[in-house]
């Protein structure tokens, strides 16, 4: 089985595009986003109606739960507060249903996908470094996992033990300074 993995798109139509045109010519057999499919960008509804066409598996994301009120806007910064607020204003009740149907945790027998971590899910915790990864590895029951939420591509392998390994698909953003307690 062929998986396209991705995260983060923070409602940004042009760059999925091009992420997904890239991904047209290598035989995928399934969509993996890992959370965030609104936030910042202009075209949340569209980003979400592209999703469900590709029949993509999703996590929810921070974004994705504060733009329905799943999650505390109040957490993030000024930014991507107001970001949410704007997309809360836009979204259609489907749109918002959508969002809401969203689990945090996807996992089947061959991989898991979070948004955050695999420790309180829901506190979407950034995992940046070995020791941020730790405890989701000591949940991870699978050998492969995939986390969204620092747009920081990273490989972590055979990390702590049994071989598992987890990745972080690439987002195309430059890495944000903030500090551990804001969202963004």
């Amino acid at each position: 089985m062929r998986y396209a993995i991705f995260a983060d798109i923070h409602s940004n139509l042009e760059a999925l595009e091009a992420v997904i045109s890239s991904y047209t010519k290598e035989n995928i057999d399934k969509y993996l986003c890992v959370g965030d499919i609104v936030g910042y960008g202009a075209n949340p509804s569209e980003c979400i109606s592209r999703l469900k066409n590709l029949k993509a598996l999703i996590v929810g994301g921070n974004h994705d739960w504060a733009s329905v009120g799943l999650t505390n806007a109040d957490y993030f910064n000024p930014i991507a507060k107001e970001a949410i607020l704007w997309t809360e204003g836009i979204l259609s009740a489907d749109d918002k249903k959508f969002l809401k149907s969203l689990e945090l945790i996807y996992e089947d027998k061959v991989l898991t996908l979070v948004h955050g971590s695999l420790n309180d899910p829901e506190r979407f915790y950034y995992i940046m470094d070995t020791y941020t990864a730790h405890p989701s590895f000591e949940l991870l029951k699978t050998q492969v996992g995939f986390v969204g939420q620092s747009h920081v591509p990273v490989l972590w392998h055979g990390m702590p033990r049994d071989g598992r390994s987890t990745k972080r698909p690439g987002s195309g953003h430059r890495r944000r300074r903030e500090s551990s307690r804001e969202q963004g």
